[in-house]
């Protein structure tokens, strides 16, 4: 009922704003007579949708109602689709909605954004010993490095995390010497996936039929992940400029890393997100990011209908060997739009409501995110937390562990540059997309009568290789 409730009212001061104009422009400070209603963009979906409007529904029901302001949360379930959402407002295309007071998006729009609409610097209204509760890392994230402008506050972060099919991926210990220290490093990982490729397809009479490892949904972050590691950042701001590092050194260990498993068959994703291919059977390990636990299957459905239930387990994600750990810090953020003083303000005013200690674990730990503040992101806060609130386990370990890998590992912020959305879909594109599909040629080939280990082989030529080299880096600097 009180949902009902809060959204009976939203319609309701809607239609007075626009009829009555209640809210002046000499208004110069809050009313709960006359209140102001905020529009809140945002690229969350399921969970995260859900709880945003859950804590913001509560807000217009308390703090929200004493001080006259009213928020309004629109949900466009995707990242692209918020992006052209605010840009089509921004550049006033025709049929666009109007640009909203806040919303949540990556850094990367920014640019965009500078000739059309001014963003809120956070430092105006945030006093130094406020910024310093939230987690410094987060704080940089929200950085604009030209001119220390704090443009984007976090409301959770998140990393890449390995689910593991438990139940079935700890008896490989016993059937092909592979156990939870053989998948810490990439190298391992890839390894360990050749020994269960051999081993599910010698259960068969039909050659060349074994069953992949791994799957992955965070492919862009895994790459930039691991030539951070090597200290060869894949994409460079040169004086203002974006640049693709892409040499024989980077493509070399990225082949190994990528290339040679998925056209073996020892890693696949053959759904939109790796949780899918878990969910059907098709693999034992899925690397994805933090909130990517809320998805991860309890049961596998095989494709005759039969059902079983799986135990599921989080552990760090891989990492390169003899080399130091990096963990890239992922999550938008949300940013407020200048305009009137007042709704800036009132803005702010909600931001600061939903940032607060307890509102934030309440926020992060439902939706699978880490809490942003210092004082309520240690690990007994969010199991504490957790517990209170019914949380899954593995969602709860998830979050923690998310916690423990920032703190040991390098930390790594995704490149600030122009284009990285489309830098982003390139290397979806280049790692993922074309190597499957060279692996399905392989395949077709094979149907029709040619011999597998000699197609593998032309596949895993060194022409190959520097076809694959040339044509990777062709994409990227196109996604410049």
């Amino acid at each position: 009922m009180k949902k009902i409730y809060v959204k009976i009212v939203v319609v309701m001061v809607s239609l007075i704003l626009l009829l009555s104009s209640c809210i002046s422009k000499r208004q110069t400070k809050l009313d709960p007579k006359n209140p102001i209603l905020l529009k809140l963009v945002t690229y969350y979906s399921d969970k995260q949708l859900e709880k945003l409007k859950e804590m913001t529904d509560e807000f217009n029901e308390t703090e929200g109602l004493k001080k006259g302001i009213i928020v309004e949360v629109i949900g466009m379930n995707t990242i692209s689709k918020t992006n052209e959402n605010i840009l089509k407002a921004a550049y006033n295309i025709a049929g666009s909605e109007e640009f909203p007071d806040m919303f949540i998006a990556y850094k990367s729009i920014v640019p965009y954004l500078k000739e059309k609409k001014g963003l809120v610097d956070y430092r105006d209204y945030f006093t130094d010993e406020e910024l310093s509760e939230y987690l410094p890392n987060l704080i940089e994230l929200g950085k604009m490095e030209e001119d220390e402008k704090i443009l984007m506050l976090p409301l959770g972060s998140f990393v890449n995390m390995m689910f593991v099919n438990d139940t079935e991926f700890k008896l490989l210990r016993y059937k092909i010497g592979v156990d939870y220290s053989s998948i810490k490093t990439y190298e391992g990982l890839v390894e360990s996936a050749e020994k269960y490729y051999n081993y599910t397809d010698s259960l068969t009479q039909t050659e060349n039929d074994g069953k992949p490892l791994y799957s992955t949904d965070t492919v862009a972050e895994q790459v930039l992940s691991v030539c951070r590691e090597m200290n060869e950042d894949l994409i460079i701001n040169e004086n203002g400029k974006t640049k693709i590092n892409f040499d024989y050194k980077v493509a070399r260990k990225l082949w190994d890393l990528f290339y040679v498993p998925i056209i073996k068959g020892y890693f696949i994703r053959s759904g939109r997100y790796a949780s899918e291919d878990m969910r059907t059977g098709k693999t034992l390990l899925a690397l994805s990011t933090t909130i990517g636990a809320a998805y991860m299957p309890d049961k596998i459905m095989e494709t005759n209908g039969y059902i079983r239930s799986i135990d599921m387990k989080v552990v760090n994600s891989p990492y390169l060997e003899n080399h130091n750990r990096v963990s890239i810090i992922q999550g938008g953020g949300i940013f407020t739009t200048k305009s009137m003083k007042l709704r800036e303000f009132a803005s702010i005013e909600f931001i600061k409501w939903l940032t607060s200690k307890e509102n934030n674990l309440k926020f992060a730990v439902e939706s699978g995110y880490i809490p942003v503040k210092i004082d309520n992101s240690d690990a007994d806060s969010i199991r504490n937390e957790a517990k209170s609130r019914y949380i899954d386990d593995l969602i709860r370990e998830a979050v923690v562990m998310s916690k423990s890998q920032i703190q040991e590992d390098e930390e790594y912020v995704l490149p600030d540059v122009d284009g990285y959305e489309e830098i982003r879909i390139a290397i979806e594109r280049a790692f993922l997309d074309d190597i499957k599909n060279n692996r399905k040629k392989l395949l077709e080939r094979v149907k029709n009568g040619e011999n597998y280990d000699e197609v593998l082989a032309e596949y895993l030529s060194e022409k190959s290789f520097y076809e694959w080299k040339n044509k990777v880096a062709y994409r990227l600097e196109k996604g410049i």
